[in-house]
């Protein structure tokens, strides 16, 4: 589903812009929605000397004031399944912690309408550590083997269980859309809108209620590594060599795994299983900042009683 597709990267789309698309296009989906103005950023009540302490160190943190279930104002993404380019069902995920010491997500969906499914995909890092691998959404590396490392002033830090070190530090931004209608509130969304929620509501002009917010997150890169969808399915090679007459490029290795480089961007093929996927090398530094929206518990419920009220396209 990524494999060409994957080669050709931009600035403006991203890993996880991609995986939506394609999650989209299989299911002949259409897209909507575009960019807006950069959100206004959260503040929260950690101080700097604890931005940085382990997982429950601080006792009341930005990440506790979102993720906490028990008290969290909630972290909600949304999704759709799609046929004939119309969504068929749609749903809403939420992610979170159970407890403040907590290093390890939960995650739980619900169908909003329709017989929704959640669509997984299992995704590969590899780092000098070598292969961690995890089941996720096509909107967020949150999946089941996520391992929250600590938690900062803006967010969190957070990677894959057994590895060493964490992969991401994500700055949470939020954007206050109390009174906004709601299908300009769902265009400031700078992800990719195959989640169903423009498509549907795009056009609805229903003011949000007092408290809804839509969270942004930005993913910068704290360790080097590889990601590939070990999902979408092989290119077809069994190994570096057969591609690298036709791709150029330098083969070379990370973590006991080899991989081939073309040059000119990040995209990169993997040998895996005795197979090569496509995918992409991501360097310490590296920023992603174009991927779908959250919303707290009030936007959600909000958005989940008009996709409710409005329907599903006959």
């Amino acid at each position: 589903m990524l494999t060409k597709s994957r080669l050709i990267c931009s600035k403006a789309l991203t890993r996880h812009a991609l995986l939506a698309a394609v999650t989209a296009m299989a299911l002949t989906a259409c897209g909507g929605g575009g960019d807006g103005d950069p959100a206004t950023g959260i503040t929260g009540n950690a101080d700097a000397a604890g931005s940085n302490a382990a997982p429950g160190a601080v006792a009341v943190s930005l990440f506790d004031s979102i993720f906490l279930n028990s008290s969290g104002s909630g972290y909600y993404q949304f999704g759709a399944n799609w046929n004939a380019g119309k969504p068929v069902a749609t749903g809403r995920t939420s992610f979170g912690v159970n407890a403040v010491s907590d290093t390890v997500f939960s995650e739980t969906t619900a169908a909003v309408a329709g017989p929704y499914t959640q669509q997984y995909y299992r995704e590969g890092y590899i780092t000098a550590e070598g292969l961690f691998t995890s089941n996720n959404t096509p909107y967020t590396d949150i999946g089941d083997n996520a391992r929250l490392f600590s938690k900062t002033a803006n967010g969190f830090q957070f990677g894959m269980n057994g590895m060493s070190a964490p992969l991401y530090e994500i700055t949470l931004t939020s954007q206050d859309v109390s009174g906004q209608p709601l299908g300009q509130a769902l265009a400031n969304d700078r992800g990719p809108a195959t989640n169903g929620l423009y498509a549907l509501l795009g056009q609805d002009t229903t003011p949000l209620p007092a408290g809804a917010q839509m969270i942004q997150h930005t993913e910068k890169v704290l360790t080097p590594h590889l990601w590939f969808n070990i999902s979408t399915g092989s290119n077809g090679f069994s190994s570096l060599e057969q591609l690298q007459p036709s791709t150029g490029g330098t083969i070379q290795s990370l973590g006991g795994y080899r991989y081939l480089a073309p040059g000119g961007g990040s995209a990169s093929y993997v040998e895996y299983n005795g197979a090569v996927y496509a995918g992409e090398y991501f360097a310490v530094g590296n920023v992603e900042d174009v991927q779908p929206a959250a919303y707290n518990r009030i936007a959600a419920d909000f958005i989940a009683q008009e996709q409710q009220r409005i329907g599903l396209p006959q």
